[in-house]
């Protein structure tokens, strides 16, 4: 998992590092959050399918919370990352975490630092979609579109148990604990619950339309919001 995961970000660095350098030939500033793509999602709401489909869409890198999780746990990858940046931008990260745990807006953990440290630098790149991981909360929301897909229970347990090739009892427990565990990461490190609709701009029932148009949904508000070049 480790080297698959290294591979993945020397890739991703040397993508950044490639536009990095397009910036400074063009005059460009390379600091400060760009427009980002955070997706919550209730468990069995197709959250990830909608996310990666509308990276597709915008042509924007996909990062789902297993390889955020793993990228955050590992010092190798992470310092990886921070090398990818800048002294400002490493400075400007710096400071902008240390104001949310001053603030308590965050709980105080090592694993948190680190979480909030990956999530900013790829913020300080762009043009990405992130999955979960309380993304939603360490992003700015000035340069992010934080979205939440839900359904109501009973559609997303008949989905699961499709899906995953269980009963539909079975499902039913795998949703419920899901949602729990989401729940307590969110309450646990950013004191927030994870369904309340004021830490999103767009909630999406997934039982409502095909997955393609709500990844065009998704893809539609982010241009509206921050324009053609808001992923550029």
């Amino acid at each position: 998992m480790t080297t698959s995961i290294t591979d993945v970000v020397n890739r991703q660095i040397l993508k950044w590092e490639q536009a990095a350098q397009a910036s400074k030939r063009q005059g460009a500033e390379f600091l400060g959050s760009k427009p980002m793509i955070s997706v919550s999602s209730a468990y069995g709401s197709r959250g990830w399918d909608i996310g990666k489909r509308a990276a597709e869409r915008l042509g924007f890198d996909f990062y789902d919370r297993e390889l955020v999780e793993q990228v955050a746990s590992s010092a190798n990858v992470r310092q990886k990352l921070v090398e990818s940046l800048d002294e400002r931008a490493q400075d400007w990260i710096t400071e902008y975490i240390s104001k949310q745990f001053e603030r308590e807006v965050f709980t105080s953990s090592d694993f948190l630092h680190h979480l909030c440290r990956v999530l900013l630098t790829i913020a300080q790149h762009g043009r990405a979609v992130i999955m979960g991981r309380g993304s939603q909360f360490i992003l700015k929301p000035e340069t992010t579109l934080r979205v939440r897909t839900i359904a109501p229970l009973n559609w997303r347990i008949r989905w699961v148990a499709d899906a995953e090739g269980v009963s539909e009892l079975e499902a039913r427990a795998l949703v419920l604990r899901k949602d729990a565990e989401r729940a307590s990461f969110s309450l646990l490190h950013f004191n927030s619950g994870i369904a309340e609709p004021e830490h999103y701009d767009l909630l999406l029932n997934a039982s409502s339309l095909a997955i393609e148009a709500l990844a065009e949904l998704v893809s539609h508000t982010f241009t509206l919001r921050f324009g053609e070049a808001g992923g550029g």
